[in-house]
């Protein structure tokens, strides 16, 4: 099964099982480590159901998102 398989496949899920192996602490410490600017523009690449992307519009930054996986990307236009 190829990765974009694999995705499409736990697409619907995929917010549930991430949330065992991400945290949103993680997330933040990363981001107050990089020079964001409110307003500029960011690429999350393999960007699944949006966990980084989420991050990013909440510091004011216009995000292109992409992921291989339809179904990611059709389970993150749902929450933005």
């Amino acid at each position: 099964m190829s990765s974009k398989e694999y995705f499409d496949r736990v697409a619907q899920q995929w917010d549930r099982m991430w949330e065992s192996l991400f945290l949103e602490t993680v997330r933040d410490k990363t981001f107050s480590t990089a020079d964001m600017q409110k307003g500029k523009i960011a690429a999350d690449i393999g960007a699944g159901t949006g966990f980084i992307t989420e991050g990013l519009i909440r510091k004011g930054l216009k995000v292109i998102a992409v992921d291989q996986s339809e179904m990611m990307l059709a389970e993150m236009k749902k929450k933005f």
